[in-house]
């Protein structure tokens, strides 16, 4: 995936999982 799409799964990552996860 190009690197805007990683930047939208992770703010996606960030809002439904708990910062718990850290750097996925």
């Amino acid at each position: 995936y190009p690197e805007d799409t990683i930047g939208l799964l992770q703010a996606l990552s960030n809002s439904y999982l708990p910062a718990t996860t850290g750097v996925t």
